[in-house]
C-alpha cells in the first residue's frame, strides 16, 4: 500500500481519539478520592461528556467538511492535548468535567476515517480506511494498560500528562503526513447549512438503513461491554483478575477480527459479511449468557463474540463511507453521534433485562439487537453507486 504515512498517522489518530474516552475510566477511584467525592459522581462525567459531544458533533461535521478535515483534525488534537493537562491539574469536579468535554466530541477518531475515506487512492481506500478503524482496538489493548503502569509507577495526574504528550506528537505527524486541505471557501458557513449537511442522508434510505444497523450493533456491543466484567464476577463466580485476563484476549482477537473485515475477502461483500459476523456474533452472545454452556466452552463463545464483533466493525465503516450522499465529515460525526446513543441505550436496555430476566434474559437482548442490525443491512439498497468523493492527494 502507497500512503503508509499517512495511514499509519491516522491509525494513531483514531487510537488516540478512542484512548481519550477511556483514559479516566480506571482512575474513577483514585481521582474520586482525590477530588473529595466518589466513584459514581466521577463517573457520571463520561455519561455527560458523550451527550455534549454527540450534540455538539453534529454540528462539528459539517463545520469540518466547510473548513477542512485536515485543520478539524489538527485543531482537534491541540484541545484534547491541552484538555489532557487541565485534567492533570484538575482540583475540583467542574474543572475536571470541562477538561473532559474535548475527549468526548470524538473529532479525531472520526475525522481520520473521513481524510482515508476521501484522500487515498480509491484502490487503497478500503484497506486504509480498514486499518483506522482497526486501531481503535489498541485502545483497549495497549493504551490503558500503559497508562495503568505509569500511573502505577507514579500517580493518574502524570498518566494525563503523558498522554497530552502523546496527542501532540501524534499532531505533529498529522502536520507532516496528511495531506494539506483545498483553499476555505469564500462563502461564509451559516447555521442553516447544518441542516443542509444531513439533508442528503435524510432522503437517501440506503444510509438511514446502514447507519441504524451500526447503531444496532452498537447497542449490542457497548451493552456486551458494560456487562461483561458483571458476568464474569457474579454469573461465572470468577475475579476481576481473570475478567482483565479475558479482555486482553478478547482484545487481540477483536482487533484479528477486525483484519477481515476491511474488503480483503473479495469474494463476500462487506454487506454479506457484516450480516454474517453480526448474526454469528448474536448467536455466541446468547449462547455464552445463557448460563447452559460450562465455563470453557463460555470464555470461548465470548471471545468469538469478540472476533465476530471484530470482523462488523471496519466492514460497517467502510460501507457509511462508500454509501452515504454527504460529506465525510459529516458522516463519519453522525456515526459517532449514534455511537454515543448507542452507548446509553446499551447501558439502559441492559440494565432492565439484567434486572427483569437475569443475564439469559440480557443474552436475549444482544441476540435480538444483533438479529435487527442485521435486517436493518439487508433492507439497505447495496447496489447504489457508491458517492463520488474529492480526488486522492498523496500522503507521502
Amino acid at each position: 500500500m502507497e500512503n503508509r504515512s499517512m495511514v499509519a498517522t491516522l491509525s494513531l489518530a483514531s487510537f488516540v481519539g478512542v484512548l481519550a474516552m477511556m483514559a479516566m475510566n480506571p482512575f474513577l477511584p483514585v481521582i474520586a478520592d482525590d477530588l473529595n467525592t466518589s466513584v459514581s459522581v466521577v463517573g457520571q462525567i463520561n455519561t455527560a461528556i458523550f451527550i455534549i459531544g454527540a450534540s455538539l458533533g453534529l454540528m462539528l461535521g459539517p463545520l469540518a467538511d466547510h473548513y477542512g478535515l485536515r485543520r478539524a483534525i489538527l485543531l482537534a488534537a491541540l484541545l484534547l492535548a491541552f484538555g489532557a493537562f487541565v485534567t492533570a491539574a484538575s482540583t475540583g469536579y467542574w474543572m475536571l468535567l470541562l477538561s473532559r468535554v474535548p475527549a468526548g466530541l470524538g473529532v479525531m477518531s472520526a475525522v481520520s476515517v473521513a481524510i482515508a475515506s476521501s484522500r487515498l487512492p480509491e484502490a487503497e481506500r478500503r484497506r486504509g480506511v480498514g486499518w483506522v478503524a482497526s486501531a481503535v482496538a489498541f485502545s483497549g489493548i495497549i493504551g490503558v494498560p500503559v497508562l495503568s503502569l505509569i500511573a502505577y509507577y507514579s500517580n493518574w495526574r502524570i498518566s494525563f500528562v503523558a498522554f497530552g504528550l502523546i496527542v501532540l506528537a501524534a499532531a505533529g505527524l498529522i502536520w507532516r503526513f496528511v495531506p494539506e486541505d483545498p483553499p476555505i471557501p469564500s462563502t461564509r458557513f451559516q447555521a442553516g447549512n447544518v441542516i443542509k449537511a444531513y439533508a442528503p442522508i435524510v432522503h437517501h434510505p440506503p444510509s438511514i438503513f446502514t447507519f441504524l444497523a451500526d447503531i444496532l450493533r452498537g447497542v449490542t456491543w457497548f451493552t456486551f461491554l458494560i456487562y461483561a466484567a458483571s458476568y464474569f464476577v457474579e454469573g461465572l463466580g470468577l475475579t476481576l483478575r481473570d475478567f482483565a485476563a479475558f479482555m486482553m484476549f478478547g482484545g487481540i482477537c477483536y482487533f484479528i477480527g477486525t483484519r477481515f473485515g476491511d474488503g480483503r475477502l473479495t469474494w463476500i461483500s462487506l454487506g454479506t459479511l457484516f450480516y454474517l459476523s453480526t448474526a454469528v456474533m448474536a448467536l455466541a452472545g446468547a449462547a455464552a449468557f445463557s448460563g447452559i454452556p460450562g465455563l470453557a466452552v463460555t470464555i470461548g463463545l465470548l471471545l468469538v463474540y469478540g472476533f465476530m464483533g471484530g470482523v462488523g466493525f471496519p466492514a460497517i465503516t467502510i460501507m457509511l463511507t462508500e454509501i452515504s450522499p454527504a460529506g465525510r465529515g459529516t458522516t463519519m460525526m453522525l456515526r459517532t453521534a449514534g455511537m454515543a446513543g448507542s452507548q446509553a441505550l446499551g447501558a439502559g436496555i441492559g440494565g432492565a433485562l439484567l434486572t427483569v430476566g437475569g443475564y439469559a434474559l440480557l443474552g436475549f437482548g444482544l441476540f435480538g439487537f444483533a438479529c435487527l442490525a442485521s435486517v436493518a443491512v439487508l433492507l439497505a439498497n447495496r447496489s447504489t453507486t457508491p458517492t463520488p468523493v474529492e480526488p486522492a492527494i498523496g500522503g507521502n
